[in-house]
């Protein structure tokens, strides 16, 4: 499946973050806080617009000053969505919050606490941290505080008989109930958003960090894995059995940059890292070992294999051609190969594959040679030296 079929199918918390965080609002920690501040204003907006039409039902002539008021209102959240269209999220962000606590006032001294206006000021705490930014802590304190103490004002300070127009009890249960539930929807909300944005935030941030790894352990023209991976897994395979490693260099290459210059040189690289890729298994490791030579480490592979998989690899490459321009490009290459077993000395069989491919080139290029470990003598073990202890000059005065 290529990437974008695994596009297509999104994780939910990635949808609904990107729902919310809507385009043309910026990136980042300024693109949560506007977009956040248009979901306020809007839901403001619609929920002013709910109000009007209860009071126009209700009783239009009694509430004329209610339906002045929250028309005033449903003005102000109009004027923020145009501000923050405009990329002034900041001002939009205080006339959402800065509009709403007022307009809460004054509904609940309309309306009184038994119609449950003010509990929207508990919705306010997580919005007032969500359209304001770390920069702007200022005005999360600010709007907090002021909601508090406008919440307790309208809970414990509004007498039930002052309020403008009389409810019923049932009217009063159904509004209480109303404004309870939405305000507790808009909790859930905004906490789903924000914990949907954390966790594409997380991702993202994986993401990065495996491409920075990548990055680091790849070479950037063949697409192989540079000295760092090819090295690890030198260390692992070598402590664990028998392996061998093969170590190719290219044939004459210095003279093909010379000649038709490092770009042709770089092309040719580059197809021959993808037609070395072609004959590895998923349990080797292929890297570009530097310049024009590369490296295969083959876990559990005896000499003889390795010598045949050499044999294939110089086959094919020498069957390539690569054209450049006008020019067409064939090269050959010389094998190398030593065999290792588990005793942590990988640097040594990678020096002894290196000697290999150097005797290929010595026998005529194009070749493959092997240096088994059978080949080499072991070193004798050194005498040891016995020490004398001789006795200072102090020493000497003494006896």
């Amino acid at each position: 499946m290529d990437d974008r079929g695994r596009h297509d199918a999104q994780p939910l918390h990635v949808l609904v973050a990107r729902a919310f965080d809507g385009p043309g609002l910026g990136q980042g920690e300024d693109r949560e806080a506007a977009s956040t501040t248009r979901a306020v204003l809007v839901f403001s907006l619609a929920a002013t617009m709910g109000y009007l039409a209860f009071y126009l039902v209700r009783d239009a002539a009694g509430l004329r000053s209610a339906i002045l008021t929250d028309s005033g209102f449903a003005l102000v959240y109009v004027v923020g969505l145009f501000l923050l269209r405009g990329g002034r999220a900041l001002a939009a962000a205080v006339i959402g919050i800065g509009a709403t606590i007022p307009q809460i006032l004054v509904c609940t001294s309309l309306l009184g606490s038994q119609a449950g206006m003010h509990v929207f000021l508990i919705a306010l705490g997580p919005a007032v941290f969500m359209v304001f930014t770390d920069a702007q802590s200022a005005f999360r304190w600010l709007f907090s505080l002021t909601g508090a103490a406008v919440f307790v004002y309208c809970q414990f300070g509004l007498e039930p008989t002052s309020a403008a127009l009389s409810l019923s009890p049932g009217s009063a249960r159904f509004l209480f109930s109303l404004n309870a539930g939405a305000a507790g929807l808009l909790v859930a909300v905004l906490a789903a958003v924000e914990h949907s944005r954390r966790r594409v935030s997380a991702a993202d941030a994986r993401r990065a960090t495996n491409r920075a790894q990548f990055l680091a352990n790849t070479d950037p023209l063949t697409g192989l894995a540079n000295r760092r991976p090819v090295m690890d897994e030198l260390e692992r395979v070598s402590a664990e059995g028998d392996y061998c490693v093969v170590v190719a260099d290219l044939d004459n290459f210095k003279e093909l940059n010379d000649t038709f210059g490092h770009l042709c040189g770089d092309h040719v690289l580059a197809g021959i890292g993808a037609e070395l890729v072609r004959h590895v298994r998923a349990l080797d490791t292929l890297g570009r070992w530097g310049g024009e030579e590369f490296i295969f480490v083959l876990p559990g592979t005896s000499l003889e294999d390795a010598a045949g998989f050499a044999e294939r690899l110089r086959t094919a490459i020498e069957a390539c051609s690569f054209e450049c321009g006008s020019h067409v490009h064939r090269v050959t290459a010389s094998f190398g190969i030593a065999d290792g077993t588990g005793d942590g000395m990988s640097h040594r069989v990678v020096r002894r594959a290196d000697d290999a491919m150097y005797g290929a080139k010595e026998a005529g290029r194009n070749a493959v040679r092997s240096k088994p470990l059978s080949s080499v003598v072991p070193e004798p073990p050194t005498r040891a030296i016995p020490v004398v202890h001789r006795p200072t000059a102090r020493a000497k005065d003494s006896l």
